[in-house]
C-alpha cells in the first residue's frame, strides 16, 4: 500500500508536481503538490481507480458534483481549482491546500493530554462549519460525511469544510457492506443508518456528534463493531453532555442535544437555525466562560455615629472654655467689689465653699479698709 502511494511522488499531473503524501481517505489519496504555473501549494486528491471501473455514469456524476462544489464561494469551504484525468485514467481534484492539519488530529492531541477544547473555541468552530453547510445546502449539496477529519484547520485555527459532493457520488453506487456505508459510523445520522432519504438535517446530526466530542472529549456512541455503533444511533440516547461537563451552560447543552435528536423534525430545521443558536450562545459570554467579576469603585461608607461618651468628649473642650470665661468674670467682679468697699459677692451668689480660692486670692491682692482704734 505504501509503495502505491509513493508511486505518485515526483510525478507531474498537468501543471501540478506531487511532492508528498498527506493522507488516505475512503475514496482517494491526498497529496501535497505545487502548481508550477501559479507557484502555489495545492492538495491533489487522486480517486481510487476501483471506484470508477470505466463507469461512465459515475464519471459524469463526479464531474457534475465537482463543478457544483467549485461554484461555492465561502471562506469555510475548501476551494476547488480544477479536476482532470491522468493518462492512465486516474481522476483527480486539485484544491486549496490547508496547512493546519485537521480537527481529528487536534482532538486526538487533546485526548492524549486529557484535555478538551475551550468551550468558546468549540462554539466558534461549529458555528463556522454550520455556516459553510448552510451555503452548501442552499446550493442543493448535502455533505453526508461530516466528521472531524473532513474539517481542516488553517494555521490560524480557522476551520474549512472539505469533501463536499464526494459522498453523494459514493452514495449513488450500490452498497453491499458496512464498510461501504456512506458516512463514518461514529457520526452517521439514524436516517443514514436505516438507509432512509437524507436531507440537510442529517448533516446537522453529524455536526452535533462532533460538537459533543469536542466539549466532552468522548464520542457519544462507541462499540466493538461498526454495527454495534450504528445500532446505538437508532436505539440509544447519548449521556447528557452536562453530566460530563457540569460547567457547560444549559443553552449550550440544549444546542448539542437538539442536533442529536433521533427524529429530523426535532432537530434544527436548517443550518441557518443552528448558526443563529450558536451566535446567541457566543454573545452570552457568561454562558460560555464566566468572566471575573467587574471591579466597581464604590465610595467609602460614612463612619458610624459616635457613641454618647465620644460626643461628651467632643463637647468637653467648649465647656471648659465657657467655664474659664465664667471664672474670669467672677474674679473681676470680686476684685471690683473689694476695691469699692462692697461685701464680697462670693457669699451672696454662691454656696459656701464655691470659688473659695478665687475670693481669697482677690482679698490678698486688693487693699481693704480697717476700723480705727
Amino acid at each position: 500500500m505504501a509503495q502505491s502511494k509513493n508511486v505518485w511522488i515526483g510525478r507531474r499531473i498537468g501543471q501540478y508536481v506531487i511532492q508528498s503524501h498527506i493522507q488516505k481517505g475512503g475514496m482517494a489519496d491526498v497529496y501535497y503538490a505545487v502548481d508550477q504555473g501559479l507557484d502555489r501549494p495545492v492538495a491533489l486528491k487522486i480517486l481510487d481507480s476501483k471506484l470508477i471501473q470505466k463507469d461512465e455514469t459515475f464519471i459524469r456524476r463526479f464531474q457534475r458534483e465537482a463543478r457544483a462544489v467549485a461554484r461555492l464561494r465561502h471562506p469555510n469551504i475548501v476551494q476547488i481549482y480544477t479536476t482532470g484525468i491522468t493518462p492512465d485514467d486516474h481522476y483527480y481534484i486539485a484544491m486549496e491546500y490547508i496547512d493546519g492539519g485537521s480537527l481529528a488530529e487536534q482532538l486526538q492531541t487533546f485526548n492524549q493530554q486529557g484535555q478538551v477544547l475551550d468551550t468558546r473555541r468549540t462554539l466558534y468552530i461549529v458555528r463556522q462549519v454550520a455556516s459553510a453547510l448552510a451555503a452548501a445546502h442552499r446550493a442543493g449539496i448535502i455533505h453526508r460525511d461530516i466528521k472531524p477529519s473532513n474539517i481542516l484547520l488553517h494555521s490560524d485555527g480557522e476551520p474549512v469544510l472539505t469533501d463536499l459532493g464526494i459522498a453523494k457520488i459514493k452514495s449513488e453506487k450500490t452498497i453491499t457492506r458496512v464498510d461501504e456505508l456512506v458516512g463514518t459510523p461514529y457520526y452517521m445520522s439514524p436516517e443514514q443508518v436505516s438507509s432512509q432519504p437524507v436531507d440537510a438535517r442529517s448533516d446537522l446530526y453529524s455536526l452535533g456528534m462532533i460538537m459533543y466530542e469536542m466539549l466532552t472529549g468522548k464520542r457519544p456512541f462507541t462499540g466493538n463493531t461498526p454495527w454495534e455503533i450504528l445500532s446505538k444511533h437508532m436505539t440509544e440516547t447519548p449521556r447528557p453532555v452536562e453530566e460530563l461537563r457540569p460547567d457547560i451552560a444549559p443553552p449550550i447543552a440544549l444546542i448539542v442535544h437538539t442536533c442529536l435528536a433521533k427524529s429530523p423534525d426535532a432537530r434544527y430545521q436548517s443550518a441557518d437555525e443552528l448558526v443563529a443558536a450558536l451566535d446567541a450562545a457566543l454573545r452570552r459570554g457568561s454562558t460560555v466562560a464566566i468572566p471575573p467579576p467587574t471591579q466597581v469603585e464604590t465610595p467609602e461608607p460614612p463612619p458610624p455615629p459616635p457613641l454618647p461618651q465620644e460626643q461628651q468628649k467632643k463637647k468637653r473642650p467648649f465647656a471648659a472654655i465657657l467655664l474659664l470665661v465664667f471664672l474670669f468674670l467672677c474674679l473681676l467682679l470680686a476684685g471690683g467689689a473689694a476695691a469699692f468697699g462692697y461685701p464680697p459677692v462670693r457669699a451672696r451668689l454662691f454656696p459656701e465653699g464655691v470659688f473659695v480660692a478665687a475670693a481669697t486670692a482677690a482679698s490678698t491682692t486688693t487693699p481693704t479698709e480697717t476700723a480705727s482704734p
